[in-house]
């Protein structure tokens, strides 16, 4: 993989809902950088839905060491995300629809709920029906 710049993250408090949006490779560490980032951010609430935009990711790559080290990053925060519902938006992959659902049964019984979407389109129905904004515009094609 290349070398990782850090992913876009912004939280929408009027629409109740955090978005990490990354446009280049992404590792398990990246991964957690943002995630951290996302509860963080000063303007995060419990009850937010948690938006993972992976439809300009290039590669996703999470190693099997990593997976606990997530799992217990979701341990350390479970009051901030107490309520929250978490999307994925896969873009049609296979694997990485897989390892999303994955995920959710990880979190599963700290009470979280995980919804893959293969589309933008489809996660919408999760914010109110509204779009997911681009976060780096000056990439989009």
């Amino acid at each position: 993989m290349a070398a990782e710049t850090p992913h876009p993250v912004a939280v929408f408090p009027d629409r109740r809902f955090g978005l990490v949006q990354p446009w280049d490779d992404v590792s398990g560490e990246s991964a957690l950088r943002a995630a951290r980032a996302l509860v963080d951010h000063p303007a995060w609430e419990p009850g937010f839905t948690e938006v993972w935009d992976f439809r300009f990711a290039r590669a996703v790559v999470v190693e099997p060491p990593m997976v606990a080290r997530l799992q217990a990053f979701e341990v350390a925060v479970r009051d901030r995300m107490a309520g929250s519902r978490t999307v994925f938006v896969t873009d049609h992959r296979p694997l990485l629809t897989y390892a999303a659902q994955y995920y959710g049964r990880l979190v599963r019984p700290l009470g979280r709920s995980v919804v893959t979407c293969r589309t933008g389109e489809e996660a919408a129905r999760y914010l109110v029906g509204e779009s997911i904004p681009l976060l780096r515009a000056d990439r989009a094609a």
